[in-house]
C-alpha cells in the first residue's frame, strides 16, 4: 500500500513540529538549568558572606566581653587561690554577660575552672589565638575567645568566654 502525497506531507511536517517542540523543550531545560544554577550560587555566595559577617560579628562581641571581663581583678586573683569558689564566680559572670561559657586556663592550657565542662576539645587553639571553635563532649559547638590575664606584667593564664554556635 503506498501512501499519497498528502499523507507523506502530513506525515513529514508532523515529524518536523514534534521535533522543534522536543529541541524546544530541550533548549529551555538547559536555559532553566543554567538560571536556577547560577541563582543557586549567587544565594550560596550571598548566604557564606553572611555567615562570615555574622561569625565576625559574634567573636567581636565575645573578645568585648572577655576584655570586659578579664579586667576584673577577681579573676586574676582566682589563679593564686583554691579554684572550688571560682566555678560559682565564673557562673555568675557568664551570667551577667549573657555567655554561654567561661573558663579560667592556666598557661599550660589546662583549665582551672569552668562555668561549665571542664574537659573541652579545641581549648589549646582558641588560648594561641589559631582556632574559635570549642567542642564540649555534650552540648552543641562554642564560638570562644581568649583574653590573656596578667599580674604585675606576667601571664598567669587566659579567661575564656564562648557562646553557642
Amino acid at each position: 500500500m503506498t501512501l499519497s502525497l498528502a499523507a507523506r506531507l502530513t506525515a513529514a511536517l508532523t515529524a518536523v513540529v514534534i521535533s522543534l517542540t522536543l529541541l524546544t523543550v530541550t533548549l529551555m531545560g538547559v536555559s532553566l538549568r543554567s538560571r536556577v544554577e547560577s541563582e543557586m550560587a549567587s544565594a550560596l555566595t550571598r548566604d557564606t558572606t553572611r555567615w562570615q559577617a555574622l561569625k565576625d560579628q559574634e567573636l567581636r562581641v565575645l573578645a568585648e566581653l572577655g576584655r570586659v571581663a578579664a579586667a576584673n581583678p577577681v579573676f586574676t586573683a582566682a589563679f593564686a587561690e583554691d579554684h572550688s569558689e571560682t566555678d560559682a564566680l565564673l557562673n555568675e559572670h557568664r551570667t551577667v554577660l549573657g555567655v554561654d561559657l567561661m573558663a579560667l586556663v592556666g598557661v599550660d592550657g589546662t583549665v582551672l575552672a569552668s562555668s561549665g565542662e571542664r574537659t573541652l576539645p579545641g581549648i589549646d587553639k582558641v588560648v594561641r589565638q589559631q582556632g574559635q571553635v570549642l567542642l564540649p563532649a555534650t552540648g552543641v559547638p562554642l564560638f570562644a575567645v581568649a583574653q590573656s590575664l596578667q599580674s604585675n606584667g606576667v601571664p598567669v593564664g587566659y579567661l575564656v568566654v564562648g557562646a553557642e554556635l
